[in-house]
């Protein structure tokens, strides 16, 4: 029988073959996510912005599919997959002893990235000019296209008024000019002073009780003591027949045409929806067809002031 010192000995010696074995073995199975830095799959030719531009230069690129955006913005990412959030790109902006990390935000289309900025503009903050963007102490953000965009500076004194000329370049759009096309307005915006303070929501799906309601930005609006909700959604013609349908099979009694709008009294509530210059805009929860009407022609009416 070998003395217990020789095994002891012979337990140590084999050990650190045995770990490098294991380690080794389940290393072979290790999602390869969880141990690359972000970005590792992706070189800085694939971010969809300048990496050089008014004299700042774009560095310590971080990139995130919708899955793994979580790791970089734990606790808000809820937020963003409301708008359908593709891809999160961080980074930092340099220009000589100064910085500004970014977070660029990627979505489907303009009205959500537009919408994901406007949910979250502080009541403080400060409209850029000539972008859809707004700016307050130590950050100042834009949406244009399908990006989100946000500069947040990493020193107190920092002095925003630098990092400006950056945001049109970052959203692909030129400062004097709109996007192609009509700019998508909120809800929120058509209404201005005639909106109720802080009643701005987005409804993910089935808004109303209407199953062909999806993402629908929304804000409460008061017109002559009649208060409604005016709403944008995602859609076009065929969501407007589906819309027109719900309001004929819950309501057909009620159910009236205006110009092309569909309208009714469904589940004891006035709703009305049209297509107009830039989506599937409608009133929901009027309390009389009087009301509903009103506030309809209301809407058009800043609609065609903002053409």
């Amino acid at each position: 029988m070998a003395a217990p010192g020789s095994m002891v000995r012979f337990a140590l010696w084999i050990l650190p073959f045995a770990l490098v074995c294991l380690l080794y073995i389940e290393g072979r199975h290790i999602d390869p996510a969880y141990v690359e830095p972000p970005g590792a799959d992706a070189g800085l030719s694939a971010v969809p912005f300048p990496l050089e531009a008014a004299g700042w230069s774009f560095g310590s690129l971080e990139s995130y599919p919708r899955d793994r955006i979580y790791e970089k913005i734990n606790g808000r990412l809820q937020y963003y997959e409301q708008y359908d959030v593709e891809h999160l790109y961080a980074g930092t902006w340099s220009k000589e002893n100064r910085s500004w990390d970014l977070y660029a935000y990627v979505f489907p289309d303009e009205v959500s990235a537009r919408g994901a900025l406007s949910g979250e503009r502080p009541p403080e903050a400060e409209p850029l000019d000539g972008i859809y963007g707004y700016r307050v102490p130590g950050m100042v953000a834009a949406a244009g296209g399908t990006l989100y965009v946000q500069l947040i500076a990493s020193s107190p004194q920092a002095d925003a008024e630098e990092v400006l000329p950056l945001l049109p370049i970052l959203t692909g759009m030129p400062d004097d000019a709109e996007p192609a096309g009509r700019s998508p307005l909120t809800p929120a915006e058509l209404a201005g002073d005639l909106a109720v303070p802080d009643s701005e929501s987005l409804l993910p799906e089935n808004a109303f009780g209407h199953t062909s309601l999806q993402q629908v930005q929304t804000v409460r609006v008061v017109l002559d003591d009649q208060e409604a909700i005016w709403f944008l959604a995602r859609g076009g013609r065929a969501e407007l027949e589906h819309f027109a349908g719900e309001l004929e099979t819950y309501g057909a009694d009620s159910r009236f045409e205006l110009d092309g709008a569909r309208g009714g009294d469904m589940y004891g509530e006035w709703a009305i929806a049209g297509i107009l210059e830039n989506g599937l805009w409608g009133i929901a929860q009027a309390s009389s067809r009087d009301g509903l009407i009103q506030h309809w022609q209301q809407l058009k009416t800043r609609m065609s002031e903002h053409d």
